[in-house]
């Protein structure tokens, strides 16, 4: 993730401010000590202490003339809730996830998943690929880098809501800055009630639920498009039938692509248990970085 944020910050002419979030054990409290040389020290003074330590270790591997545009904090409470504190004052919140899944996600969940459904800037985050994903794709923070140097390929999943056309901007005021191209993919999801294959009646038209959402699809991706179509990016449109959550997962991962461009609804509470949101399911299993966007966005501008 640092790696990421340098890359952008040295292209936008941008500053970083870099931040750790301590959390405290349960078992310690304000009066909890520790002996270090011989000497009683607060367990918290110390925790910070140390934190403070493997940050400046971190820092000492980026760049002299980028590190001087770069700021430390750290602060102790929970990491969820002290980056959501801060994010008002930023244009863009970029972090590393760890992509848990089945039972240790469900209890657990992850902080990169909490700031991407409740942030109020975008979020870009990158997962480290395990061991069996490296051999064939590239390192997370050559996403980013291939992005910079050539443009590079942009996907952005849309369902046609007001957060995946906010994202759907944001791409393309990317592209144009840095002439890359975008691939706007729309996946045709049947309602599980009704048998693919069975006629229905939509409107004036008769046919397979399958056919005839496709056909609707691909009469409102090719609007979407045409809304773009005076921009000096260029805009392709992907059409896909199934699950949206694999078809997209499927795309990222295998049309190598630098960057993933999501909206999110920002669900919470049981809606998001159970049914969860598929930008945070791609944020958790995608090998390139993921950029989500909620739809009150700050729209990056050209000239910032």
């Amino acid at each position: 993730a640092l790696k990421q944020a340098t890359s952008l910050a040295e292209h936008f002419d941008a500053t970083i401010d870099v931040l750790h979030v301590w959390i405290a054990p349960p078992y310690v409290d304000n009066i909890h000590q520790v002996t270090v040389d011989g000497a009683a020290q607060r367990f918290d003074q110390f925790a910070l202490g140390q934190a403070g330590v493997e940050l400046n270790r971190l820092m000492s591997s980026v760049a002299p003339e980028i590190a001087r545009q770069m700021t430390t904090r750290i602060v102790a409470g929970d990491p969820y809730l002290r980056i959501l504190e801060m994010s008002d004052a930023y244009d863009l919140i970029v972090m590393g996830t760890h992509g848990r899944t089945g039972v240790a996600h469900l209890l657990l969940g992850s902080v990169a998943e909490k700031v991407v459904r409740r942030a109020h800037c975008p979020v870009l985050t990158s997962r480290q690929p395990r061991k069996k994903e490296r051999d064939g794709n590239r390192q997370s923070g050559a996403y980013v880098h291939g992005l910079l140097d050539r443009g590079g390929k942009i996907l952005v999943a849309t369902d046609f809501s007001a957060s995946s056309l906010a994202a759907l901007r944001l791409a393309s005021t990317i592209a144009e800055r840095l002439d890359g191209a975008i691939h706007v993919l729309h996946v045709v999801e049947p309602p599980s009630y009704v048998g693919p294959h069975e006629m229905v009646v939509m409107g004036a038209s008769k046919g397979s639920m399958s056919e005839l959402l496709r056909q609707q699809g691909q009469v409102d991706l090719d609007r979407l498009l045409d809304d773009f179509a005076s921009t000096q990016v260029p805009v392709n449109g992907l059409i896909r039938q199934g699950n949206a959550r694999e078809e997209v997962l499927d795309e990222a991962n295998e049309g190598c692509y630098d960057l993933v461009i999501l909206g999110t609804h920002g669900r919470t509470g049981w809606s998001r248990l159970w049914m969860g949101s598929l930008a945070e399911q791609v944020v958790r299993r995608a090998t390139c970085p993921v950029l989500t966007v909620r739809e009150r966005e700050r729209v990056i501008d050209n000239d910032a």
